[in-house]
């Protein structure tokens, strides 16, 4: 949903076999529009707390993709401008089941990468240099996580091959 309610953002492959678009309809059911165009998004979008961009991963059609290595994207709205956000690293999917988090301002997203076993969370400034923060370096795998309305907390939980899975609560730019 848009932050104002009179939207919403999801993914189909109606326009194109093999291509899973962002698609924004308005709360009716009017006006569908297709966001996206050869890219394949690889995770549900989600509306900034401002309303000015959505959010997703996606690879270009023309890549064969890997679950772990997809790319994080937006659209700006309402003109439906998309680009990738250039990264440092890549963002991970856990089958359509990720999903970014954004701080209440609108200026970082925050997601979950996979890599050689282990997930961790990242940030990433909008309008920056592009250069992802790792907030978290754990062993083990992080299956969901949120960040609190404030934006300065991130609740997560992490669990590993001996543990079934703790909460934890740390702030927003890392650290104990």
């Amino acid at each position: 949903w848009s932050p104002d309610g009179k939207q919403i953002a999801f993914v189909s492959g109606r326009s194109e076999y093999y291509a899973d678009d962002v698609w924004v309809v308005n709360a009716d059911g009017s006006h569908e529009v297709r966001v996206t165009s050869g890219i394949t998004a690889m995770s549900n979008p989600v509306w900034s707390p401002d309303g000015r961009w959505i959010a997703f991963n996606a690879v270009k059609n023309c890549e064969y993709w890997f679950e772990d290595m997809a790319e994080l994207y937006v659209a700006s709205m309402p003109d439906r401008t998309v680009h990738p956000i250039p990264l440092n690293t890549y963002v991970s999917d856990f089958e359509m089941s990720a999903r970014m988090y954004w701080a209440p301002d609108s200026q970082t997203l925050y997601f979950r990468f996979l890599s050689r076993g282990d997930t961790n969370i990242w940030s990433v400034k909008m309008g920056g240099t592009g250069v992802a923060t790792q907030v978290t370096n754990l062993e083990g795998f992080i299956p969901s996580m949120d960040v609190s309305p404030t934006g300065n907390a991130i609740a997560f939980i992490h669990s590993t091959s001996v543990s079934p899975g703790d909460l934890f609560l740390i702030p927003t730019l890392g650290g104990e």
